[in-house]
C-alpha cells in the first residue's frame, strides 16, 4: 500500500508528464529513463526503482500492456496510453520512427487499399556519402532482387515493419499530435520519393504510377525536387521519378525538372525480366506500362 500510495499521491502530474512526451506508446527503457529523469523532482524514494513505476502505470491504468508477436526468436512489449490508434501504438517500437511507403500512401490517401501491412522507419547516423556510380555497378546492383526488411511485429491483426533508412534530416515528415494519435509519417512529396525507390514496400510498381496519378492535382513538384536533392542519394533517381511523372500524365514543365544529368541507363525496379526500355529517360521498365 505504501509503494501504491507514493505514486498515488503525484499520480495527476505522472500523467501530464506522460502526455507530454513526443509519443503516447514506450518501450520499458524509454519508462525507466523517464521515471529517473524525474524522480528527485517528484520526491520519490530513493528505494523506487523503473519497475515500481512501471507496475504502478499499469496498475492505475495509466498505460496498458500490449505484447507485440515477431518473427524473430523474442517477442516485444509495449506499454501504450489507452485507447490510442494503432499507428501511435506502433510507435514503441521505435521512439524516433516515422511511418513511410505504403502506410504513408495510405496517410495521404494515395491508393484506396486499407493495408494490413505498415513500415516504421527510423534513419542511420549522420555519413559520407562517397560512392562512385558506374554503369556496370548499376548493372550488377539492379539485376538482383531488392533487399528487404525481413524483422517484422504483429498485433491486432496488423504486421509492421521495422526499416532503417538513409539519414535524410527527418526531411518531410509530418507529426501528429492529439489526445490519443501522436505519430509521424512522411508527406505527399516524401513518400513518391520513397515509393518511387523502394517499391518493394509500396505494393509494386504499378501501384506506385496509381499514386503519383492520384496525387496529380496535390502535388508540389518543386517542394519533391527539393527534397530529393537535400537527400542526395547515389543513384540517379531522379531519373524514377521523372517516369513516372511523365506515365502519370504530368505536364512538361514539371518533366523537365527532371530531365538533367540523364548520364546512365537506369531501372525503375530491380531483377525486371525482359524489360522495355524507354529512351527519354534511359529506364529500363517492366512490361505493363502504357
Amino acid at each position: 500500500m505504501g509503494r501504491k500510495s507514493e505514486f498515488y499521491d503525484i499520480e495527476t502530474t505522472i500523467k501530464e508528464v506522460i502526455n507530454r512526451q513526443s509519443h503516447l506508446s514506450f518501450s520499458s527503457k524509454y519508462l525507466y529513463d523517464l521515471f529517473e529523469e524525474n524522480k528527485i523532482k517528484w520526491n520519490v524514494s530513493k528505494a523506487k526503482l523503473g519497475k515500481h513505476f512501471l507496475k504502478y502505470l499499469l496498475s492505475s491504468k495509466i498505460l496498458e500492456r500490449i505484447e507485440l508477436t515477431s518473427n524473430l526468436s523474442t517477442n516485444r512489449l509495449i506499454y501504450s496510453v489507452p485507447n490510442v490508434d494503432l499507428f501511435t501504438m506502433f510507435t514503441g517500437l521505435k521512439q524516433n520512427g516515422y511511418f513511410t511507403h505504403f502506410s504513408a500512401m495510405h496517410l495521404n490517401q494515395l491508393t484506396l487499399q486499407i493495408p494490413k501491412t505498415h513500415y516504421l522507419n527510423f534513419e542511420h547516423y549522420e555519413s559520407k556519402n562517397n560512392n562512385i556510380l558506374t554503369q556496370e555497378g548499376i548493372d550488377k546492383t539492379f539485376s538482383s532482387a531488392q533487399r528487404k526488411s525481413n524483422t517484422f511485429y504483429s498485433a491486432q491483426g496488423y504486421k509492421v515493419f521495422l526499416l532503417n533508412g538513409q539519414y535524410t534530416k527527418r526531411i518531410g515528415v509530418i507529426d501528429i499530435k492529439d489526445a490519443n494519435a501522436k505519430y509521424s509519417y512522411t508527406d505527399l512529396e516524401r513518400t513518391l520519393i520513397d515509393i518511387s525507390i523502394r517499391p518493394v514496400y509500396s505494393g509494386g510498381v504499378f501501384e506506385v504510377l496509381g499514386a503519383y496519378e492520384s496525387a496529380k492535382n496535390m502535388l508540389d513538384v518543386k517542394k519533391l525536387k527539393k527534397y530529393l536533392e537535400k537527400i542526395n542519394y547515389t543513384y540517379p533517381y531522379h531519373q524514377v521519378i521523372g517516369f513516372y511523372l511523365d506515365k502519370a500524365g504530368y505536364p512538361p514543365n514539371d518533366l523537365e525538372l527532371f530531365k538533367n544529368n540523364i548520364d546512365y541507363k537506369f531501372y525503375l525496379t530491380y531483377n525486371i525480366k525482359k524489360p522495355n526500355y524507354d529512351d527519354n529517360w534511359k529506364m529500363y521498365y517492366p512490361k505493363g506500362f502504357s
